[in-house]
């Protein structure tokens, strides 16, 4: 595969270290504003803890597009694209992916058997996805290349299953909420809108990095570093709007509940049925 161009590097660098630079001020605001709302309103401590490690790991990045734009006069091919930076792009679109897998479990009521296939895909596509570190010798070869779909297309089976299945679960939920507190409802609907958006939008950026993987597009150099700070991003924006007030920040409160009616009830079973329909499980 021909080296990437120096321009190509320059491009990623330039639109990595803008993105950056705006994540890192909403990363910082989301803290500011969850760790001032009261405590039972906080999300739960591991997203804080998952968070800072997407951001430790979207930064460890950057700083090598730097170390690569200041070697790129006199390294071969196989330094760049072998590069730490390239393990840090699929570990971002990880733990992107297992912090929307989190917020999904707490929908279904940590329910793991939902989520397992989901968590499961990010982990094993992450791994797939750098495979190219247990082959130093030949990192671009056939073998490598086959690999790495296959990693990204995990990574991408991840959040589109994910994304079905949070909308799926608050509906679920729904049913479960008393109709003299309409203020619940909103809510939910709110949290809703927000996982939704916030899942998409790495969607996004898995999507256009996939394409230009598959490609072989040598400016796949840039949109990678892109879509890592997309990847960090999208889980800031969650955790801004939550420290708003616009979610439930951790959906595994108690809610007002009522009695449902027959048809209620036959129709949240049918949810249930569904979900183990599609997991090949038996009802």
């Amino acid at each position: 595969m021909p080296a990437p161009a120096s321009s190509t590097l320059l491009v990623g660098l330039a639109v990595e270290s803008t993105l950056w630079g705006v994540y890192l001020h909403l990363l910082f605001w989301s803290f500011a504003l969850c760790y001032r709302r009261a405590e039972h309103e906080r999300p739960p401590r591991p997203v804080f803890v998952m968070s800072g490690l997407l951001f430790v790991a979207c930064t460890m990045h950057l700083m090598s597009g730097i170390d690569a734009v200041w070697a790129v006069t006199n390294v071969s091919v196989n330094a760049i694209s072998g590069s730490p930076g390239d393990i840090l792009i699929p570990l971002c679109n990880a733990i992107g992916l297992l912090l929307l897998v989190n917020r999904c479990w707490k929908v279904w009521g940590k329910e793991t058997w939902v989520v397992l296939p989901a968590g499961a895909a990010a982990l094993l596509g992450f791994v797939l996805t750098t495979n190219f570190a247990f082959n130093p010798s030949d990192p671009d070869g056939l073998l490598s290349t086959i690999l790495s779909i296959i990693g990204h297309s995990f990574l991408l089976y991840s959040n589109l299953s994910t994304i079905p299945l949070i909308a799926a679960g608050l509906d679920r939920r729904s049913y479960f909420l008393s109709l003299d507190n309409p203020q619940e409802k909103k809510t939910l609907v709110s949290t809703a809108s927000v996982l939704v958006e916030c899942g998409l939008l790495h969607l996004l950026a898995q999507a256009v990095l996939f394409l230009f993987v598959v490609l072989e597009h040598p400016f796949k150099y840039a949109v990678g570093a892109g879509a890592v700070q997309i990847f960090g991003l999208s889980s800031a924006l969650g955790l801004v709007r939550t420290g708003l007030g616009h979610t439930m920040p951790d959906v595994d409160v108690e809610l007002e509940t009522r009695e449902l009616t027959a048809e209620e009830e036959e129709e949240a079973k049918a949810v249930e049925r569904a979900v183990l329909r599609a997991f090949d499980c038996d009802v």
